[in-house]
């Protein structure tokens, strides 16, 4: 159990990093400080540095200002052989959301209004949760970060964690930088995402892409929910207020081995062609088409200073046994990631994909 005048370190200033910094020094922790390896915050390769994600809190405008959009979000897949679908609504129901089911296409239809083109939904059944919507994530890092440093916390950027430091006892007692600099602390938390394997190897990717609207069409979708198909993996949002539409397939994910560990692929180490999803998920994005921040650091927060459930701590800790696959995402099992499928811009324009 840490002390209130205890150093913390926490290496990644994303949603675990920054939520969690916000949440100690809320709760009277003096010393804390933020490490990341990005020159800019948020970092621009961040998975919590989105333009969108789906979400059911952030309704204080005080807080978040206009980083929450209340759209709704539609949930297809309902059926007898969906039963994580099943399960969310049923947790929906349990929460006292305010739900509309729709037991056909039709019905899915008429939820939309009747100028907006949208699919046929031919052979779904599903529901709308109108509690729900979509925030713009990066906004709400960079709000985030805003109140972390307005409460005393310290941003360290530019500063690529080494190593962890012990002692002879074998406790920790900091953090060791790549340019040679150490920082000490009684307590460090790493949140570093998908890049922990890769960054601490000693200690222990979703297919997206998006398209660019006219002024119409944007406007014509706009207050549309955000739209989730637990068959297919495929989900979509509303335009953004500059016109972007993401959609993306939530699936299993590949893997990117380098020195024997799966490290992540983004615009940081290949700016060119960090973007790029692989071909065959892009012929199932194009098929769909046709077709049609805030509480995690508390938590972490309670594993600091000793108050977390004993069942809850089980859930976060490093060493536990994985007893099953990820029901919300169908799909092939994990794969190795093929650079030489990736889609690039010249594919499209040959337009390889409509053989």
């Amino acid at each position: 159990m840490a002390s209130l005048g205890n150093k913390v370190v926490i290496v990644g200033a994303g949603c675990f990093g920054v939520s969690t910094a916000y949440h100690l020094l809320r709760r009277g922790f003096t010393d804390v400080t933020i490490i990341d390896r990005a020159p800019t915050l948020p970092a621009p390769d961040a998975a919590s540095n989105d333009m969108n994600r789906t979400i059911a809190a952030w309704k204080d405008r005080d807080e978040w200002h206009d980083a929450y959009q209340e759209s709704g979000v539609l949930v297809l897949g309902l059926s007898e052989d969906e039963a994580y679908a099943n399960a969310a609504y049923q947790n929906d129901v349990a929460l006292g959301a305010t739900l509309t089911y729709f037991s056909d296409a039709e019905a899915i239809r008429a939820s939309f209004s009747s100028v907006v083109p949208t699919a046929t939904f031919e052979g779904h059944a599903g529901y709308l949760n109108r509690d729900n919507g979509w925030a713009d994530a990066g906004q709400g890092i960079a709000i985030m970060i805003e109140k972390v440093i307005s409460l005393g916390g310290k941003f360290l950027s530019s500063k690529s964690v080494k190593r962890i430091s012990r002692n002879l006892d074998g406790e920790t007692n900091g953090v060791e930088c790549e340019d040679g600099t150490f920082y000490e602390a009684a307590t460090v938390v790493i949140a570093t995402g998908s890049w922990t394997t890769s960054a601490f190897p000693d200690i222990a990717a979703r297919h997206t892409t998006g398209l660019s609207t006219g002024k119409d069409e944007a406007e014509l979708y706009k207050d549309v929910p955000v739209v989730l198909d637990f068959r297919t993996g495929f989900y979509i949002f509303p335009p953004t207020n500059k016109g972007i539409v993401k959609m993306a397939m939530h699936l299993t994910g590949y893997t990117h081995t380098k020195n024997g560990v799966s490290t992540p692929r983004t615009i940081t180490d290949s700016p060119t062609r960090g973007l790029l999803i692989p071909k065959h998920n892009v012929r199932e994005l194009r098929a769909q088409l046709r077709k049609f921040l805030p509480v995690i650091g508390r938590l972490v927060a309670d594993a600091i200073d000793g108050t977390m459930e004993p069942d809850v701590a089980a859930k976060f800790a490093i060493e536990r046994s994985y007893t099953g696959s990820d029901k919300s995402r169908p799909g092939l099992p994990i794969a190795e990631l093929d650079l030489d499928q990736l889609c690039t811009s010249q594919d499209l324009l040959l337009d390889i994909f409509q053989k």
